[in-house]
């Protein structure tokens, strides 16, 4: 019987042991884990329970016999109680504790959620009003990467057809989008010029643009932009903002990857790789910390610059076919990926100006002011249709609340999809097409 006891309690040890080693490493329940947080609450109500728990229980008594057994007198030394035999209940305390801990875990998580909804930080069983979305922006230096958040935010600014859900910019952000829009209209002032650079200022640090995503004036998440500048694929442990950059790429789920139209149809090599940088994009989509993660991922391939080729069917496909063949690597490294889908996305960011010719002294191209054509950008929502769609896609609905709040839930759902309804259906897709909806 003795024997008995004694395996079942090396057993319930073993639970214990294995429960434990798994709070440490899974960070959806690891008590600790500083994505948690309530963990600081829950710690703190632990801590006293187990203090008041064991004065009651007389807990400690149990652990001091366990070691040193209490002497009977009028027994042989052979009939002393062994220390041993204190594992049985001391596992059993420890298996009750675990137990006490999750259910501690459930009324705490219980607790707030009440106090969530009393107070109105709970979006009607969609999602926390702190869910956020990171976006990062990829591509060299002077592609158009500010343009077409600056162009983007424009155009969501002055359409309403994102249909129910509005998309605010945070002050900061509108306040310096704003400014970039500005500038990136004296390009037109000029008739004949060649690159955009000395036209646009660059971005020198890593800066983030928040946008905060709401239906019917509820919050339901925020999408975080992250501006990253051309030369940061290089960066080292060394650099001033190297763990910035890896938080920040640990937390992505979009990517929107910038090219220049005529570095991909026209350049020669050297230009098209400067230009373009399929490399680029193959080592953010290759990155350990993107490869590893056990999350979907929407890549946007959106092409600036590329106001020539949209005006007909032929220069449409013309800009479809040399993607393909010059960028056939990343589409590969997409389609194998099993959690990525790829969109390609060619966009109109001013609409008047136009590449015309490669300059035979300077071998850079030569871009034209359109006489008689409104400056007007298009297909510039396109891609926060595709991502904002993606993202929302991402949340996950509550069971509980989804039968408290049923008509919030269905609400939320169709207006998901009339949104997905706004997307151009006609962008050549790639990867995993089902994770559009």
């Amino acid at each position: 019987m003795t024997s008995i006891l004694g395996l079942f309690a090396w057993v319930i040890l073993a639970i214990d042991l294995i429960a434990i080693i798994l709070l440490f490493f899974n960070e959806d329940y690891f008590l600790f884990f500083k994505k948690d947080p309530h963990w600081k609450i829950t710690a703190i109500v632990f801590g006293f329970s187990f203090i008041f728990l064991g004065f009651y229980g007389d807990i400690y008594t149990v652990v001091r016999e366990m070691f040193f057994p209490p002497m009977v007198e009028g027994l042989p030394a052979t009939e002393q109680v062994a220390g041993g035999s204190g594992w049985l209940p001391l596992s059993l305390i420890l298996l009750v504790l675990l137990l006490f801990y999750w259910a501690l875990r459930f009324a705490v998580g219980t607790v707030i959620l009440w106090l969530e909804r009393l107070i109105g930080k709970k979006t009607n069983g969609i999602t926390p009003s702190s869910k956020k979305i990171t976006i990062m922006l990829i591509g060299p230096e002077s592609v158009g990467k500010t343009s077409v958040l600056a162009t983007t935010y424009n155009a969501v600014a002055n359409d309403c057809s994102i249909m129910e859900f509005a998309v605010r910019p945070q002050h900061d952000t509108m306040r310096v989008l704003s400014d970039a829009y500005g500038k990136l209209h004296k390009v037109t002032e000029q008739a004949v010029y060649q690159d955009l650079s000395p036209l646009i200022e660059g971005t020198q640090m890593m800066a983030e643009r928040s946008f905060d995503v709401y239906l019917r004036d509820e919050h339901k998440l925020t999408l975080g932009f992250w501006d990253i500048p051309g030369g940061y694929m290089n960066i080292d442990g060394k650099h001033m903002e190297y763990k910035k950059f890896k938080d920040a790429l640990a937390e992505t789920t979009v990517f929107i990857n910038v090219l220049d139209a005529v570095a991909l149809i026209e350049g020669n090599e050297a230009y098209f790789h400067e230009r373009a940088t399929p490399l680029m994009a193959k080592y953010y989509l290759e990155e350990p910390l993107v490869k590893s993660a056990e999350k979907k991922y929407l890549v946007l391939f959106v092409v600036t610059k590329c106001e020539k080729w949209l005006r007909t069917e032929e220069g449409r496909r013309e800009l479809r076919e040399k993607f393909d063949l010059r960028y056939q690597d990343i589409i590969n490294l997409v389609k194998s990926n099993g959690r990525m889908v790829g969109v390609l996305v060619p966009v109109k960011t001013l609409g008047c100006v136009e590449f015309t010719r490669i300059d035979s002294v300077t071998k850079r191209p030569i871009f034209e002011r359109r006489p008689r054509v409104d400056c007007k950008p298009q297909f510039v929502d396109q891609p926060l249709r595709y991502a904002l769609s993606f993202a929302l896609s991402q949340l996950k609905i509550d069971s509980r609340e989804q039968k408290k709040f049923p008509d919030k839930v269905h609400e939320f759902q169709r207006a998901l999809e009339d949104l997905k309804g706004t997307r151009d259906k006609n962008l050549a897709v790639y990867g995993r097409k089902d994770l559009l909806g």
